[in-house]
């Protein structure tokens, strides 16, 4: 008897199956000479191709859903990632510090104190949000003013919800209903029963290893419906409950990343009252940052195998990377490297950058935080952690755009918006995060791509280091700080903002740049830095520096700025990038991020992005 072929057996497609099916059929005596398409016999084989189908869909599905790697629903991702000790992160509230001062509180008394909980209002984007302090904090009044400086305050709803323990042990779970907890913020007491007000405090932990039989923990999972369980130890690895306790569980609702301020404007905090007064002044010391949304499936694919390879120790430097980027979710990227490649080498440190959601930097509360709590219990005892800053490079971009009018009815305007849209979606998804080097030529055909009547485009880069300065000083980059741009840079294209220096007992403004060796200039050779008159380009000052065009690297000896013009508020150094050095690397801490300047001639700032249209009919 004819028998199916292996290969016909690893069909999925429907057609596939049935005219495997067919040509089985077609293949035995009986079925001589029958007519397939035109027969009854026809619609059983559409019967036996959907089953084989449907079955071999399944068969499939019930595979990839198994693996981690395979999964393409997120449930199926947090079961894979609960075999290997993984949580995925939850929402997380927006974050704010406020300065409160209490005017004239009733009583004048010695101490005056902000419970916990105590609610403030600020309006972001035009929406209202809620925001709490999460401890009490006590004010003790300073020649009669009564204030705090740096509360933390944090965006959300406050839920409380009640369970009783029936069946005590790691088999008993209850599942908080909300999707948008935040689990940071998650606080949990027992009573020891319901008549009984008095509760004791348990904390969440991940690491059994100081666990002991009474200790007062509780563990944090996420079940199959994408909802977080609690429960509690087996009387061995963490305290056992007792039938009857009351487990009384609060935490913040998080409204997540709309509660994040996308401006500079100062957002102003209200509250109704603190110790019976009224007149409260609130001055915002920080905006309200750092909020951001759930795991997401690529999320938990990429943590959770890291996580599981560090095995909540701190040795390698990737074991350091997944340990910050699963406890602490403010990071939006992490970069780790040993002392020894960081330039000057530091033997004996392990360095960390991290950039945050929102902002360039984090604050030294922070950083201590981090390896108070997260690394100290689980690093080697010999390599000490070190934070470093981001070290941000900012590329300016000329973009000239030919267009073939006759091909489109968009006006130049739109298809440069569109130009300007795929420039900063591209910044935003491939670059702003450490270890991402900028592609001109993939840049060039997202923009290509976008419209068809774009036949030409042509960019200019240009990269950008900022650095304080300090007035009336003399002000010096040299040695460990000099301003290196880390790639090759075009001679006779560093460019530095504007500053006012005494010329010859005389305020003048000026800028520096950069004068080639040799004549034509060679892109592997040096340079010297010079400052010019910026009105005239009279040449006012030579040799206070010198350049490495091959490396980037720039040295400035002493100059001496005694004003900033039109206020601004940093010192500037840009400079075209070589033809073949376009693909920008970032290295270690480093981070490329888009030029967002407004053009301000009187600061000699250019534009940071410049979109050119120039319309052609071929």
């Amino acid at each position: 008897m004819t028998q199916l072929k292996s290969a016909d057996l690893s069909e999925l497609d429907f057609d596939t199956i049935k005219t495997n099916l067919k040509a089985f059929l077609k293949n035995q005596d009986e079925f001589t000479d029958y007519d397939f398409e035109g027969s009854a016999l026809s619609i059983l084989l559409d019967v036996l191709a959907y089953n084989t189908h449907y079955n071999a869909y399944i068969a499939n599905m019930v595979a990839n859903e198994m693996f981690l790697d395979s999964a393409v629903k997120r449930s199926s991702a947090i079961s894979a990632a609960k075999q290997i000790g993984f949580t995925p992160a939850s929402a997380r509230s927006a974050r704010a510090k406020i300065n409160v001062t209490v005017n004239s509180p009733e009583g004048n008394p010695d101490t005056l104190t902000i419970d916990a909980k105590t609610p403030f209002t600020a309006t972001v984007n035009d929406n209202t949000f809620s925001f709490f302090n999460l401890q009490a904090t006590t004010i003790t009044p300073v020649a009669g003013v009564y204030t705090v400086n740096n509360l933390d305050v944090v965006e959300g709803e406050v839920v409380n919800l009640q369970f009783a323990s029936a069946t005590p042990g790691p088999d008993e779970k209850f599942e908080i209903p909300d999707p948008n907890i935040d689990t940071s913020t998650l606080k949990v007491t027992i009573q020891s029963a319901a008549s009984n007000t008095s509760a004791v405090a348990f904390n969440l932990t991940v690491d059994t290893t100081n666990v002991t039989s009474t200790s007062r923990v509780f563990f944090l999972e996420m079940n199959p419906i994408e909802r977080y369980e609690i429960f509690f130890g087996d009387g061995n690895i963490g305290k056992l409950l007792e039938n009857g306790n009351i487990i009384n569980v609060e935490y913040l609702k998080s409204t997540g990343i709309p509660a994040n301020t996308s401006n500079n404007a100062t957002v102003g905090f209200t509250t109704p009252s603190i110790g019976g007064s009224t007149d409260i002044d609130i001055t915002t010391v920080q905006n309200p940052s750092s909020a951001s949304a759930a795991d997401q499936l690529t999320d938990i694919k990429f943590k959770a195998p890291r996580v599981n390879a560090a095995r909540n120790r701190a040795v390698t430097a990737a074991d350091y990377k997944a340990l910050i980027e699963a406890n602490f979710t403010d990071a939006e990227s992490v970069v780790v490297f040993g002392g020894e490649d960081n330039s000057p080498p530091k033997f004996g440190k392990v360095i960390i950058s991290l950039k945050p959601f929102d902002g360039f930097t984090i604050s030294t509360d922070t950083k201590n935080a981090i390896i108070e709590d997260i690394l100290r219990e689980k690093k080697v005892m010999a390599i000490q952690p070190e934070f470093i800053d981001p070290e941000f490079f900012f590329v300016n971009l000329t973009v000239n755009i030919q267009y073939d009018s006759s091909t489109t009815t968009l006006s130049a305007d739109t298809i440069k918006d569109a130009v300007t849209t795929v420039i900063n979606n591209y910044f935003s998804s491939d670059l702003q995060k450490f270890n991402q080097d900028f592609n001109k030529s993939k840049l060039i055909k997202n923009i290509l791509d976008n419209n068809d009547s774009i036949v030409s485009v042509i960019m200019l880069i240009s990269l950008q280091k900022r650095n304080t300065i300090t007035l009336n000083t003399l002000n010096t980059f040299a040695g460990d700080d000099k301003i290196k741009f880390e790639n090759p840079v075009q001679p006779g294209t560093i460019k530095s903002s504007r500053f006012f220096q005494l010329v010859q007992n005389t305020t003048t403004l000026v800028n520096m740049t950069d004068v080639p060796d040799t004549n034509p200039a060679d892109d592997s050779g040096t340079g010297t830095i010079a400052i010019v008159n910026s009105s005239s380009g009279v040449l006012l000052e030579q040799n206070l520096g010198n350049v490495n065009y091959a490396t980037g690297d720039v040295s400035i000896g002493g100059f001496t700025p005694t004003a900033l013009p039109n206020n601004i508020t940093d010192f500037r150094m840009t400079s075209a990038v070589q033809e073949s050095g376009q693909n920008i690397r970032a290295l270690r801490n480093q981070i490329l991020v888009r030029d967002k300047t407004i053009l301000n001639v009187a600061a000699g700032r250019d534009a940071g992005l410049t979109v050119n249209m120039t319309a052609i009919v071929q």
